[in-house]
């Protein structure tokens, strides 16, 4: 996965070093792919992000691209399986005040994940279908 640009994550922590790498990509203008839950389930549905979408969107003050992805779970397991890729609409995060809070973060992270939910099938949008 390092060959293909992948930078590792140390689940369960803030990865300091993951944010500033994503930052530096993102300040030179790269395009960075995050997972915000961190994990599959055995649902398929949806579980809380993580926090660090939230923070890196606003942060480098950059658009986001909310992706969802729909089958995926059947991949391996049938013949010509049905995968849907939905992208929406970009959107930019901001924080309400002069600094980021961490209710900035918590905001931003919902919100994208939200919208990612609103593109999916009910049955996957798990925590974010209400």
């Amino acid at each position: 996965m390092r060959f293909l640009g992948a930078i590792p994550v140390r689940r369960g922590e803030a990865d300091r070093q993951l944010l500033r790498a994503a930052d530096d990509l993102l300040k030179r203008g790269r395009i960075i792919t995050i997972f915000p839950e961190g994990h599959r389930t055995e649902s398929h549905a949806m579980i809380p992000a993580n926090a660090g979408i939230g923070m890196m969107a606003l942060r480098a003050a950059v658009p986001v691209l909310p992706v969802a992805v729909a089958g995926s779970e059947f991949a391996l397991k049938r013949f010509r399986p049905r995968i849907t890729i939905t992208y929406g609409e970009p959107m930019l995060m901001k924080p309400k005040g002069a600094k980021i809070t961490k209710d900035d973060i918590t905001d931003s992270t919902d919100q994208i994940m939200r919208r990612i939910a609103s593109m999916l099938p009910e049955k996957y949008r798990g925590v974010y279908g209400e």
